[in-house]
């Protein structure tokens, strides 16, 4: 069985920015953290990056047959560019400078931003999809043959992400925006002399794109949740159109 062009492209795209993010925290954790730390950082990145492109691979494959495949595809792309926007803050794990207990509370804050986003992208699927489900199981699922055309559900329902923090209101998004810029730009314009506070410049703002990201797996969560229900109630396997 052949993987289609359209989802071979995609796991040459994703491999692609996952090694170039590799390839990028390797050179930062080389600069802070020497030549052993940088060595370590890439073998657990070539690592992520086997697996991630495995599974791709192997989804692919099966979303021939079964629809639902290809969801759990969407969502491994979409962690593909997670990695890539991770290994520009990874690093700060390599950095014997940056005390543990930095370190440790930065993940579980960056941890807790990103599973109540993607709790919230499984809202608004769920929201959209009782609203307009029915009507497009209609138009998109051929029940008696088992098949739906589920990119053509997706596109009707237009979901969309935007900037979620718990505690700021949604009209203040613009500003945040703003303070992500700035605070890249920072810290690209402190990297030479301060490299240390520049990950941590431009590393919160990537945490907050990553939560964005978030969203998206909660859309693909949701998803596999109906289509699975669907095929509950079809007693058998849902194939693509």
């Amino acid at each position: 069985m052949m993987i289609s062009n359209r989802l071979l492209s995609y796991v040459s795209l994703s491999t692609f920015m996952c090694v170039g993010g590799v390839a990028g925290g390797g050179a930062i954790t080389h600069k802070l953290a020497g030549y052993n730390a940088a060595l370590s950082f890439a073998k657990f990145g070539a690592c992520m990056v086997l697996a991630l492109l495995l599974v791709q691979l192997i989804l692919s494959l099966k979303g021939q047959k079964r629809a639902i495949y290809l969801i759990l595809f969407n969502m491994a792309f979409t962690f593909g560019i997670v990695v890539f926007m991770s290994c520009l803050i990874l690093p700060l794990f390599w950095v014997p400078a940056i005390e543990s207990n930095v370190k440790l509370s930065l993940l579980l804050v960056s941890a807790s931003l990103w599973i109540v986003n993607i709790k919230r992208g499984i809202d608004i699927f769920n929201l959209r999809w009782t609203d307009a489900g029915g009507k497009l199981l209609l138009r998109y699922y051929r029940k008696q043959e088992r098949e739906i055309d589920w990119n053509g559900i997706l596109g009707s329902l237009k979901m969309s992400i935007a900037i979620y923090m718990p505690g700021v209101p949604e009209v203040l998004n613009p500003l945040v925006s703003i303070l992500i810029v700035i605070s890249m730009l920072a810290g690209l314009s402190l990297r030479s002399i301060f490299p240390e506070a520049s990950l941590f410049a431009w590393g919160v703002p990537i945490i907050i794109v990553i939560s964005l990201i978030m969203q998206m797996v909660g859309f693909g969560i949701a998803q596999f949740l109906t289509l699975n229900s669907l095929e509950r109630e079809a007693g058998a396997q849902i194939r693509p159109i």
